[in-house]
C-alpha cells in the first residue's frame, strides 16, 4: 500500500518554481540558484509582474508544501512528511494520538508562516510579555492619538500621554474541522485546504487588524494622498516625505496587486527601483526596494488571503516607531470534534492570545489609487 504522499495532495496550482513563462519553454525560477530567470532588470521587473498575473489567475502558487524557507527545506518536508503518514493511519488505521500532532505541526507552521510573511508582523515591533504580567507598550511620540484594538473586530482610540501604553489582550482564532465523508472518501487536498484556512482565519485576521488600526488614523496626521493617474516617482516621493517630516525614516511600502503594475509597467521607475530576483524573498511579498524603502505587495498570496483593496498604498516608518503587538508564545492547537452536536466532522481549535497597538500616527501615509 502506498503512503500518505500519493493519498494526500498538497498542489491544487502549478508551484511557481516548476512553472513556465506564458508561451515559452523558459521557467520562471532557476531551480538550480533559485533565482527568478530574467535578463536585466527591466526583464526582472516584467517577470514579478507575470508571476503575479499567474498566481491571481489561479495557474500557479507560490504556496509549495508548507515550506516557508529554503534553508528549512529539508526539515520542513521531513516533519510533512510524517505528518502526512499520521492523517494515512488515522485515515486507514483509526490511530488517535497523530491527529493531535497533526495539528501541532500545521499550528507550528501557520506561526512560522505568519512570522515570515504576515503584514502585521513585519509592520510593527513585536514587545516580549512575561507569563503572569500584562502588555507594556512603550511609546516615543507622546501626545499623539493612538488606536488600539479590543477585539478582532473591534478598535478604540487611546491618548498617548504617558511613556508606556497598556493595550487588552485579545484572541484571534481558526477552528477547522474535516468530515468524516471528507476522511473516509480521501479524495481531496485535505491537509493543505485546512492550512489555508487556518492562514485565512489567522494570518489574514492579523493583517487586517493592523489595517483597521491604520486606516483609523488616516489625516489624523498625514492626509489622504490621491494618485491620480496612478503611482508616479512623483506622488512617492510626496508620501514619502509626509512621514520624513517629522523626523521618521519611511521604511516600507505597502502596495495592492494592481498598484504592482505602476512599478514593473513603468519606465519611470526603472533606475528608482530595484527588484529582487530571489524566489524565495519574493514568495514572502517583498519584490525589492525604492527609494531606500522595502517594497511588499498580496499579489503574491492566494486572493482568499489579501486584505488590501484596490488602488491602497501604504508608506510606513521602521517598525518600533509605527506601532507594536505582543503574543504570548506560536498558536496553540487541541483536537476537537463537532459528534454531540450531530455533525460527524472533527478538527483543531487554534488560537493566539495578542496584543496590537498603533502608537504613532505620524509614522505612516495611505495613498490611493484614481
Amino acid at each position: 500500500m502506498k503512503n500518505s504522499l500519493d493519498k494526500v495532495k498538497f498542489r491544487t496550482a502549478t508551484p511557481a518554481s516548476e512553472a513556465k513563462r506564458p508561451g515559452s519553454s523558459e521557467y520562471l525560477v532557476d531551480t538550480k540558484t533559485g533565482q527568478i530567470n530574467a535578463n536585466n532588470k527591466q526583464d526582472l521587473a516584467a517577470t514579478l509582474q507575470v508571476l503575479a498575473n499567474l498566481v491571481q489567475n489561479g495557474q500557479v502558487t507560490t504556496k509549495e508544501n508548507f515550506v516557508s524557507s529554503a534553508e528549512r527545506h529539508k526539515v520542513v518536508a521531513a516533519r510533512m512528511e510524517a505528518t502526512r503518514d499520521a492523517f494515512y493511519r488515522y485515515m486507514h488505521q483509526g490511530e488517535a494520538r497523530p491527529w493531535a500532532e497533526i495539528g501541532a505541526t500545521l499550528s507550528g507552521e501557520l506561526t512560522e508562516l505568519a512570522d515570515r510573511e504576515g503584514f502585521m508582523r513585519r509592520l510593527f515591533h513585536r514587545v516580549d510579555v512575561q507569563q503572569g504580567s500584562i502588555p507594556r507598550i512603550r511609546v516615543r511620540a507622546k501626545s499623539v492619538t493612538a488606536v488600539t484594538a479590543a477585539s478582532a473586530t473591534q478598535f478604540f482610540p487611546i491618548q498617548a500621554r504617558d511613556k508606556y501604553l497598556v493595550p487588552p489582550e485579545f484572541y484571534i482564532k481558526a477552528n477547522l474541522r474535516v468530515e468524516e465523508r471528507e476522511i473516509a472518501q480521501a479524495t481531496g487536498d485535505i491537509l493543505e485546504d485546512k492550512f489555508f484556512e487556518g492562514q485565512e482565519q489567522i494570518m489574514r485576521n492579523e493583517d487586517k487588524v493592523w489595517k483597521a488600526l491604520i486606516d483609523g488614523l488616516v489625516g489624523t496626521s498625514n492626509a489622504l494622498q490621491y494618485l491620480a493617474g496612478g503611482l508616479t516617482p512623483a506622488n512617492v516621493s510626496v508620501m514619502q516625505q509626509q512621514v520624513n517630516r517629522w523626523s521618521l525614516n519611511s521604511t516600507n511600502m505597502l502596495i495592492a496587486n494592481d498598484v504592482l503594475q505602476d512599478i514593473t509597467g513603468s519606465v519611470a521607475f526603472g533606475s528608482w527601483f530595484d527588484p529582487v530576483s530571489q524566489y524565495e524573498i519574493v514568495q514572502t511579498g517583498q519584490i525589492g526596494t525604492l527609494l531606500g524603502m522595502s517594497v511588499i505587495t498580496d499579489a503574491y498570496r492566494e486572493p482568499r488571503l489579501k486584505v488590501l483593496n484596490a488602488g491602497e498604498v501604504y508608506i510606513t516608518a521602521a517598525p518600533d516607531t509605527h506601532g507594536a503587538y505582543t503574543d504570548r508564545g506560536p498558536i496553540q492547537s487541541v483536537p476537537v470534534d463537532s459528534y454531540q452536536d450531530g455533525a460527524p466532522s472533527r478538527g483543531w481549535s487554534m488560537w493566539e492570545l495578542i496584543a496590537m497597538v498603533c502608537h504613532n500616527p505620524r509614522s505612516f501615509v495611505k495613498g490611493l489609487r484614481s
